[in-house]
Parts: C-alpha cells; structure tokens; sequence
C-alpha cells in the first residue's frame, strides 16, 4: 500500500484494501475481512467523482454484505447487499447483478422468507443465463434447490440440485460440488431412498477430502474448513446413515 501512498491515489489504494478483505474472508476471519473492505469503500469515495468505478464500488459493498451475511446480520446484510445490486444494475453489470442477487436470495432463505428467496433466484437465473455464468448458475440452482427442499417440494428441489451437480462438473468447480451432492442426499433421505442417500454424502465428503488438499493454496478450502462446522454436517448425516444401514466400522 505504501507506493499507492505515496502516490496519494485514494482510488488506487482501494484495491489493495479490497484484496486483503478477500484474503482474510476466504480464511473465514471475517472480524479482519470487514474493516478492509469498508477501508476500501471510504478509500474509493475519498477519490472523488473523477474516479467513479461501478463495478469497483458495487464489488466493494457487496463483499461487505457477504460478510454481514456469513455472520447471520441478515438486516444488514440486505442493506449492503441491495446497495451493491443497484450500482450494478445502474451500470449494467450483469455478472455482479446475479451474483448480489444469488447472495440476497441466500438471506431470504436464512431468515425463512422463501417467496423472496425465490424472487430473487429466478431474477439472478435470468441474468445468468442471458450472460452465459455457468458457475453462478450453479450456486444459484443449488440455493434454489435448499429453498425448496426447505418449501418441502422434494421432486423440484432433487431437479434444482441434480442440474447444481452437473453444471459444477462441467465447468470443473469442486468448491461447488460439494454442497449440491450434500443438499441432494438430504432430499434422497426425506425420498426414504437411503442407499441414494449414502452414495451421495460419500461422495460429497471424497469431495470436500479433495478440497482439504488444496488448502494451502486453495480459498474456497480455506473458508470450507475455516469453522470445521461444514464438513462436520456432512460426516454426521454419513455415518448416522451408516450405522442404520448396520456399516459401524465404516
């Protein structure tokens, strides 16, 4: 930062301050993440009208929003999050539109509100489709398929998450592998298919395995592992079913 500095380029400075917000947000030290990324968002603004940057500024308010999000501040989360989905949709940033969209739904679905959630995924569907983001339509099937596993639509939520998996094999994503494999084998479960059921929370756990190898070096592993409350979900549900099918030593 200190070349910037020098430099006294507020705008230039924003970046780095961002950067660093993203490094501690994938470690899942979002105490340090926030105060970076509201760095960045004063830095911006201390550059002056001249040195107005959309997609920078609807990144920036947006990350803030993940942030108030991953630690269940939903109020303000919604706040930062619909900030940075105006500025997006104002420029026409159709990428950081259904991205802020996709995480907006996510806080519905938190708070229980489930037609908003799904308002919002079928918006962020759109936008992603229009612009071809194949890995947002991932993420985006896999939140629609938990709204409606949550709604207690088992055959729409195993489509939603059947076409999650698939679109995150296709485009070779294992960060978004794991939790649509994981949500499906929820709703085999409540099916009362329980081999089903098992097939895929082995291989949501052999895919979360290989994700901790990347951890040195990988950020979607380093915030996957971060709490341990993740993988800890899925090796419950695993050998809960294990030990009804009998599988004790396994």
């Amino acid at each position: 930062d200190s070349v910037f500095a020098t430099i006294n380029s507020a705008s230039a400075r924003s970046s780095p301050a961002n950067n660093i917000g993203t490094i501690y947000f994938w470690q899942g030290d979002y105490a340090r993440a926030l105060p970076q990324f509201e760095a960045a968002v004063r830095l911006l603004d201390a550059a002056g009208p001249e040195a107005v940057d959309p997609d920078a500024r609807s990144t920036y308010v947006g990350n803030i929003g993940e942030v108030h999000y991953e630690e269940g501040r939903y109020p303000e989360a919604e706040r930062a999050l619909n900030e940075a989905l105006g500025i997006a949709a104002a420029a026409g940033l159709v990428r950081l539109e259904a991205s802020q969209l996709t995480v907006l739904a996510k806080v519905a679905l938190a708070q229980g509100n489930l037609p908003l959630a799904r308002q919002r995924l079928v918006a962020a569907d759109s936008l992603a489709r229009r612009a071809g983001l194949r890995s947002q339509l991932a993420e985006i099937a896999t939140a629609r398929g938990k709204a409606e596993r949550t709604a207690g639509d088992l055959p729409a939520a195993g489509r939603s998450l059947t076409e999650a998996a698939e679109v995150a094999r296709a485009v070779g994503s294992t960060k978004l592998l794991w939790e649509p494999l994981f949500e499906l084998a929820l709703v085999r479960k409540a099916e009362g298919d329980t081999t089903a059921a098992l097939a895929l929370l082995q291989e949501s756990a052999t895919v979360m395995e290989e994700l901790r190898g990347q951890i040195a070096g990988g950020q979607a592993a380093q915030k996957l592992f971060a709490s341990g409350q993740v993988q800890g979900r899925v090796y419950e549900e695993l050998v809960a079913l294990l030990v009804r099918h009998n599988q004790v030593e396994r």
